[in-house]
């Protein structure tokens, strides 16, 4: 991951990988299955691309390491900025 020098990762803000794991919907009383996103199980995420301690325009290796639960349905791998304060700002990932 990196962030662009012409719009840094700010103060606050913070990139991750994540791999996300939903279950089957869940049966409702009346016997029909709801939908899977509402049955979420668990996230693993990797070390955070922090604003304040990025380098612009620096490229550092990030994983993230995770096991399939047996109970998965819907699985989703992906990558998330997060902007918990003034900060603000752009990330990239390869």
């Amino acid at each position: 991951m990196t962030t662009h020098a012409d719009d840094q990762l700010g103060e606050g803000t913070h990139a991750k990988l994540v791999a996300k794991y939903f279950g089957p919907g869940i049966i409702n009383d009346d016997g029909t299955q709801g939908p899977w996103w509402e049955n979420f199980l668990f996230m693993d995420e990797s070390e955070y691309l922090l604003g304040s301690n990025t380098t612009a325009n620096e490229w550092t290796e990030y994983s993230v390491t995770t096991t399939v639960p047996a109970d998965a349905f819907h699985i989703e791998m992906g990558f998330t900025v997060k902007k918990d304060a003034d900060g603000g700002g752009s990330a990239y990932v390869d």
